[in-house]
């Protein structure tokens, strides 16, 4: 197999970043565990509430995306690259959940998800 070259490596985790930071309307390849899960009308203090924790969630699996991407960059065998990107494909999973129960709550993303991806990686 022919290696990339470190410049292309870059660019290629460059975009990761960029698509883990900007992507709208991400699309999970599980079906998210409470899709059968009814909910229980919250007021709008429980909404704040889950909101917030909502959004800490959703920052750490920006952050394991930092992660995950940053150790397959620097992974010195094929197992560990590729044990790196199931990771990270699982998680993206989980980074989807986060943002559609965001969006169900009417609450925004944290605004310094950049420094949680770059500071993991």
């Amino acid at each position: 197999m022919n290696q990339p070259s470190l410049t292309d490596q870059f660019i290629t985790a460059f975009d990761l970043g960029l698509r883990t930071l900007t992507q709208v309307n991400r699309k999970s390849q599980r079906i998210n565990p409470a899709h059968s899960v009814p909910e229980d009308e919250l007021t709008d203090k429980e909404k704040k509430l889950a909101g917030r924790l909502m959004r800490v969630n959703h920052a750490g699996e920006v952050a394991a995306q930092g992660l995950y991407n940053g150790q397959a960059l620097t992974a010195r065998n094929e197992e560990t690259l590729r044990q790196m990107q199931v990771s990270a494909r699982e998680e993206e999973d989980h980074l989807a959940w986060c943002e559609q129960r965001l969006e169900e709550l009417h609450f925004q993303r944290s605004l310094i998800g950049p420094i949680w991806y770059f500071g993991s990686y």
